[in-house]
């Protein structure tokens, strides 16, 4: 609620908490006239929950806003100019911090490329790259399919959307990083923009769904999927071929785009098996303990709530587009 640009509106979409949420968010709605609070009557999953509150949105900007990462004041105002003077830019994203479950900085050694948390995570340290920026649709396509990950990745989901771009993806499917497929059909449509100042503070903790095994993030994504086998590499491959057929691009532009999804099968797939290697070696109890207590009486998981962002009043005739700061 501190953003020194005040011209925006928060949206909570409760998923049907089993904590506090629902008393603190109807305390705020009373508070401010820029919050509205809503509550599903049962657990949707991330997923429906996340696109349910785009769909009601009638806005300019977007962003989704998880309940545990932290935004600096002026992050919305300078993420704002970057969409309000910039056309062909649809996604604005900013630097990053890292923090732990208490708040406490995050900092890589000097000369090293990863740290490791409190609880035994490895985080990489992913270089920005200026690729998303590109003027040509097929080379930011490969700077996402290719290359956002981590640190990037995080950001970029959780950046300011311009929402008629957003509205053209499928935005999240129930299956495990479909938030990819979304943002690699962004990069089609128009430039990523990265405000070159740490605005966003991602917080790791144990409880991070992104911890999980692919099978039981996609129970927490969408519950009433009941299967064994996630088949996700598959599914991306699919999203991003279907993207690329939607976006408005030229015969050539389509033809390169394809090339960077032929080329990503057998990497993904090297890079699955990784993953799968890496688990194997820190700690699947951990994982498995904690797919346990999302099933306990607090439901952690239908507790999140998301947040959407947006202006409220449109731009004098003498604007160039977009909304009034």
């Amino acid at each position: 609620m501190g953003q020194t640009f005040e011209d925006f509106e928060i949206n909570v979409s409760d998923n049907a908490s089993t904590d506090g949420t629902e008393q603190i968010c109807r305390a705020y709605d009373q508070q401010d006239s820029r919050v509205r609070y809503s509550r599903n009557e049962k657990n949707l999953g991330i997923m429906r929950n996340f696109n349910g509150l785009f769909q009601r949105q009638n806005s300019g900007y977007f962003k989704w806003a998880a309940a545990d990462d932290v935004y600096a004041p002026d992050y919305l105002l300078r993420t704002v100019e970057v969409l309000d003077h910039d056309p062909s830019t649809v996604l604005v994203s900013a630097r990053q911090r890292l923090i732990d479950q208490d708040g406490t900085l995050l900092t890589f050694d000097e000369g090293s490329t990863t740290l490791v948390t409190s609880y035994g995570e490895v985080v990489r340290h992913v270089n920005t790259r200026s690729d998303f920026s590109s003027p040509e649709p097929h080379t930011r396509f490969r700077a996402v399919v290719m290359h956002q990950r981590s640190r990037i990745h995080e950001a970029h989901v959780y950046g300011l959307i311009r929402s008629a771009a957003l509205g053209q993806t499928a935005l999240y499917d129930r299956y495990v990083g479909s938030e990819k497929v979304y943002t690699a059909h962004l990069s089609l449509l128009g430039r990523f923009h990265e405000v070159p100042k740490e605005l966003f503070t991602w917080r790791l903790h144990p409880e991070r769904v992104g911890k999980l095994k692919p099978a039981d993030q996609t129970r927490v994504f969408d519950p009433e999927w009941s299967g064994r086998f996630v088949f996700m590499g598959a599914k991306h491959i699919a999203g991003y071929l279907r993207a690329i057929r939607a976006a408005p691009l030229s015969g050539p532009e389509k033809a390169l785009c394809t090339m960077v999804v032929l080329e990503k099968i057998p990497r993904g797939a090297a890079e699955q098996a990784k993953g799968r290697l890496r688990n194997a070696t820190q700690g699947k109890a951990q994982i498995h303990s904690f797919a346990e207590a999302l099933n306990g009486p607090r439901q952690r998981a239908a507790a999140w709530t998301c947040l959407s962002f947006r202006h409220l009043e449109p731009m004098t005739s003498s604007s160039s587009g977009g909304f009034r700061c």
